[in-house]
Parts: C-alpha cells; sequence; structure tokens
C-alpha cells in the first residue's frame, strides 16, 4: 500500500482547492512550505506539518482540534478552526494497493464530521476496522489498526523519542502481539487471542491485587491456617458448652437459636461478598473516570504536535477531542453502574432477610432464662457466634481469591500452551532476516551496524531489545528512520501485506548528513518516505532531485 496524492479541499460554499500534492510512489518526498507571506497571516494555508497531521488523521480517525491546537501552549488557534468549519474543510487521501487497486479516503477537517472509504460513509470503529483490512489484510480485532499504522505514520510526540514505541501508551503485552503481527511470528488468529487473553490477565491481576489491597490480605496460606485455628477454637468452646443441660423446651430452643445462627452466618457470608463486589465495581467505575481527558489535559495534548502558525490571532481557549473518548468511557461507567445498581438491590435484599431473622434470634434469646449457668452459657454461645462470623469473612475472603487465582492459572496456562506452539525457528529465521537490513542501515548512517533480538521468554518485558550501538539523542531519528526503512526492505522480502510508505515529522533535528544516507537509502530500496521539513535542509539534493522528490 503506497499513498498516491492528498488533496485538501473547501466545501462550503463552493468546492475549492487548497492543497493537492502527488506524492512518488518510489523514493522520498520532501514536503516543504510554499505559502504566500499573506496566506500564513490569514490562516487559508495548510503547512508542511499540517499535512503529515492530516495524512495521521486521514488513518487513524483521531480528532481534528490537533490542526488547531498547539501541542505545547495547550492553546487554541481560533481563526484556523473558524476556517475549518465555515468552509467545510476535507482531505481526500489516495492509496494503491500491490495489486494496483486503489482506495480513496476522504475525512472532513472539522468537527462532527465523516469519514468515507471510495464514497462510502463509515462510524470510526467501522471505519478502522476496514482499513485493517485494506490495508493489513487482518480482520482480527487485535492488533487494532490505530495500534498497526502508528509504526509507520510517526506522528505523535512519543514518536520523537522512542525507536521502537510510538504508541502514546500501550502494555508490553500490546507491543508483543504488534511486533508478532508485523514480523508474523504467529498467524494472526493466534495473534489475536494471544492478545486477548494478555488483556484478560491484566484484568484479572488488577482486581486481585485490588483486593488483597483493600482487605489486607497477605496470602492464601495465611488464611487457611487462620481458619484451622478458628475451627479449632470452636470446637473447643462448642465442648465446654455441652457440660450444661437443660429440659426439653429449653433444649429446642437452642436448637431453633443455633439454626437461626447458621441461616444468619449464610446472610452475613452473602452481604460480604455482595459488598466486596460493590466495592471492586466503585473502584474499575473510578478507574474508568480518571481516564477522561479534561480540556487542559497534558495526556490529550501529547497526541497532536503542532498547529498552523501562519495566524496573527491566538485564542486561550480549548475545547475538543474529548467527545468521542469520554462518550466511550461515559458508555462503559454506565455499564458498570448498571451492574452496581442491580449488587445494590442483591445486598438490600439480604440485609432485610438478615435484620428479620436477627429480630427472631432476640425475641428467642429473652426468653431463654435461666439460672446463673445460663449466663455462662450464652456467653460460650456469644463467643461461637463471634467467631463463625469471622471464619465466614475468612472463606468468603478466600473464595473471591482462589476464584481469581484459578481465572489467573487458567489464562496463563492457555498463553504458555500458546508459547509453546510457538515455532522457534520461525522467530529466528524472521528477526535475522530483518536484521539483515537493519544492520546494513545502522552501518551507513552510524558506521558501526546494529541488531534487534525478540523477546522469546513470555516473562512481560518489552519484546524488542536493541543491541550493538550506544543510543543518544542525536541518534534516535536516523535509528528510527534505519529501523523502519530495515522493515520495509523485510516486508517486500517476505511478500507481508502491509504499508509502503513511512511517514516521519520533525526532521529538523537530523543531520544533513544523515538525511543524506536516509534519502540515498530509500530511493535504492524504492521505499514510499514522506517527510515535512525545512528547504534549507535539503541543500544536499541535486536541481533534478528537488523537482523529483
Amino acid at each position: 500500500m503506497r499513498i498516491k496524492s492528498l488533496i485538501i479541499r473547501e466545501t462550503n460554499p463552493k468546492i475549492k482547492n487548497v492543497r493537492v500534492l502527488n506524492f512518488c510512489l518510489y523514493g522520498a518526498n520532501f514536503i516543504v512550505d510554499k505559502n504566500t507571506p499573506n496566506e500564513r497571516e490569514t490562516g487559508n494555508s495548510i503547512g508542511k506539518s499540517t499535512v503529515a497531521k492530516i495524512i495521521d488523521l486521514c488513518f487513524s480517525g483521531k480528532s481534528v482540534s490537533s490542526l488547531y491546537t498547539d501541542s505545547e501552549t495547550k492553546n487554541k488557534d481560533v481563526a484556523i478552526e473558524k476556517y475549518l468549519s465555515n468552509k467545510k474543510l476535507e482531505a481526500e487521501l489516495e492509496l494503491v494497493a500491490q495489486d494496483g487497486q486503489v482506495y480513496t479516503l476522504t475525512c472532513s477537517l472539522f468537527r462532527n464530521g465523516y469519514r468515507k472509504i471510495n464514497g462510502q460513509k463509515y462510524t470510526q470503529q467501522d471505519y478502522l476496522s476496514k482499513l485493517n483490512e485494506i490495508v493489513f489484510d487482518l480482520k482480527e480485532q487485535n492488533p487494532t489498526f490505530k495500534q498497526l499504522i502508528s509504526k509507520f505514520v510517526r506522528i505523535n510526540s512519543n514518536s520523537d523519542e522512542h525507536i521502537f514505541k510510538f504508541l502514546s501508551f500501550a502494555s508490553n503485552s500490546v507491543y508483543e502481539s504488534i511486533y508478532s503481527f508485523l514480523f508474523k511470528l504467529a498467524s494472526d488468529d493466534i495473534v489475536a487471542l494471544k492478545a486477548s487473553l494478555e488483556e484478560e490477565l491484566l484484568e484479572y491481576k488488577r482486581i486481585s491485587d485490588s483486593y488483597k489491597r483493600t482487605q489486607k490480605l497477605q496470602s492464601i496460606e495465611l488464611l487457611e491456617q487462620k481458619l484451622l485455628a478458628i475451627d479449632n477454637e470452636i470446637k473447643n468452646i462448642k465442648e465446654r458448652r455441652r457440660e450444661y443441660r437443660y429440659d426439653d423446651d429449653y433444649q429446642r430452643e437452642i436448637a431453633n437459636n443455633r439454626a437461626l445462627l447458621v441461616e444468619l452466618n449464610t446472610l452475613e457470608t452473602r452481604i460480604d461478598r455482595v459488598m466486596t463486589e460493590i466495592q471492586l465495581l466503585d473502584e474499575a467505575i473510578l478507574e474508568q473516570q480518571n481516564t477522561k481527558f479534561e480540556s487542559c489535559s497534558t495526556l490529550l495534548t501529547e497526541l497532536y504536535k503542532e498547529t498552523i502558525k501562519q495566524v496573527e490571532s491566538i485564542s486561550k481557549s480549548f475545547e475538543d477531542l474529548v467527545a468521542f473518548h469520554n462518550s466511550m468511557i461515559e458508555s462503559k461507567i454506565k455499564f458498570l453502574e448498571s451492574k452496581k445498581s442491580e449488587k445494590c438491590l442483591v445486598l438490600e435484599q439480604i440485609k432485610n432477610e438478615y435484620n428479620i431473622l436477627n429480630e427472631k434470634k432476640s425475641v428467642i434469646a429473652t426468653e431463654l432464662l435461666d439460672s446463673g449457668l445460663l449466663s455462662e452459657y450464652n456467653s460460650l454461645s456469644r463467643k461461637i457466634e463471634e467467631l463463625m462470623r469471622e471464619k465466614g469473612e475468612i472463606e468468603n475472603s478466600l473464595a473471591i481469591w482462589k476464584e481469581n487465582e484459578t481465572n489467573i492459572s487458567r489464562v496463563s496456562k492457555m498463553l504458555n500452551e500458546l508459547a509453546e506452539k510457538s515455532d522457534s525457528a520461525i522467530i529466528d529465521d524472521n528477526i535475522s532476516t530483518f536484521n539483515e537490513f537493519f544492520a546494513t542501515y545502522t552501518a551507513i548512517l552510524y558506521t558501526d551496524s546494529c541488531v534487534i533480538g525478540f523477546n522469546k521468554q513470555q516473562d512481560g518485558e518489552f519484546p524488542i531489545r536493541l543491541g550493538n550501538i550506544g543510543v543518544g539523542s542525536g541518534k534516535k531519528k536516523g535509528l528510527i528512520s534505519a529501523f523502519d526503512l530495515a522493515y520495509y526492505s523485510f516486508a517486500e522480502k517476505k511478500s507481508i501485506i502491509c504499508p509502503r510508505f513511512i511517514v516521519h515529522d520533525k526532521m529538523e533535528t537530523t543531520d544533513k548528513k544523515q538525511l543524506r544516507e536516509i534519502f540515498n537509502i530509500t530511493v535504492e530500496t524504492k521505499a514510499q518516505l514522506i517527510i515535512p521539513i525545512l528547504n534549507e535542509k535539503l541543500d544536499f539534493l541535486t536541481e533534478e532531485q528537488r523537482n523529483e522528490h
């Protein structure tokens, strides 16, 4: 899949092309600013970095606020926002697949807009799922399209700082599924299943850690020993209580009292369990609430780079992006709150039943008047009640803990079985093939060759490790380019269906010598490289090369 063209146009009150870019399908494409001073002042221009952001928007389905929001100051350029909204700007990105088939992605550049593929409108989720099929030939839910495409379109700030990490936030298991898919270390269905199980395992571990923390529990073994100690104590007290003898009526009352006690203990256990479930739901709701984006959130601004700077009017207000993300969070919260409401109703019903039985027990207790021996008998009975209540709490904790540990063991076993089925030879062969290209390109850029290793231990560590080179801040951009170009060559050799384009931003900090070598590698390999860059950084190009690229 390569990018053929990008058209940015006004659609209101009439159709007018703002910028048209026809890309070289093979080799480097340098996007430079060609706007007049007047265009930069009025905002009716599309700068080089904005072009890269629009390409990213067409693929990722992100919010359009990144086009007019400064990632550092958190301020919004109202003039640009109004221009995009009033003129109803849209972007049309044309792609060419390996088989020659053409796909046209059309995305609005104003709020509450639309997304189309070959003229057909899609919801955001369906749009991304369809792109996963088109670009990666992937019908599984994991890895997601947004996770995969971020490797090829590096626009967010995180991509500038990390060679192998290109997502704003993601666990090591997510990156393992991404790289397993990209390097074809397992079949797509196995990669998707493993990613799903990893998510399930993380959730069970979160519940386990939360429960142990809130209940101040240390280990299952300690709880079991405490339970044995309580059983022994109950046994001893019951033996002492048997020494007391009363008439038949009294014995019947005692039996009734004991039966009520058993029922009350059962209800107390149920109450403890439901209250624990409610507490865990409260934590889950709080956790979801904490993932909401606020209008001043630095996390939100990390998703965007720079906005058009050619307009003198800059407003301090900031609103956007949150709509879709927070609506998803609200849906999850509503679902969790509905579950909590159900549990609260159950809790109320159990408590009502408990109160009715407890009142009966109190009536029986008042009727059990006897000599001074009854006081001692009742004292022993109360002690047994306390111990039975404590026993019920421990049994409830054990049941919850063991159930969760069973789930953790079950999922871990399934993951281990998947790991045993993985073909180590395929992993070694594919990573070795990749390293042939990576070592060559890093040697061209830095003299010393560099290789990667893939972590096959399933130990939760990051899956990719870099060797043979010290990575300073000045080398990272070059290494990222070498890594992405090496993957392009690897995908070509293995005939993998994936993008043959690479979109990088903020290459101005890259040394000119490295830029020249990156350009030469791109031309030689026929990769499609798209880079927004300052004109003065391209003085190493000949006039002919400038015209071509």
